[in-house]
């Protein structure tokens, strides 16, 4: 199912797709480039060259020519991304036993 509606910014008339879907009893949402922007604190460009770069998931599908991705995506790749900065952040074995030199000059 796809809601539209409307809204009024700048003078222009934007007309917004949400779209929905209803699979076994859960509604999937899915999100556009302005709306994965505004989750991500980041400008528009800012989600097209995460693209390019290959450092946000590839959309599930597009509708005409505007790239979607579903939360479920969105927050499998979130959650994958702290896994592996948590695991790039552990100190080292050195660290944890106090067995640091020191360097006397």
């Amino acid at each position: 199912m796809i809601a539209l509606g409307h809204c009024q910014g700048r003078g222009r008339l934007y007309l917004l797709a949400h779209v929905v879907v209803k699979e076994s009893r859960q509604m999937k949402t899915y999100l556009r480039q302005p709306q994965l922007a505004k989750r991500s604190s980041m400008s528009v460009r800012g989600v097209q060259r995460a693209r390019r770069e290959g450092t946000i998931p590839a959309p599930d599908f597009y509708m005409g020519q505007n790239p979607m991705w579903s939360d479920q995506t969105i927050e499998a790749f979130e959650r994958a991304s702290v896994k592996r900065a948590t695991a790039n952040s552990r100190p080292s074995p050195e660290s944890e036993t106090g067995d640091q030199q020191v360097n006397s000059a």
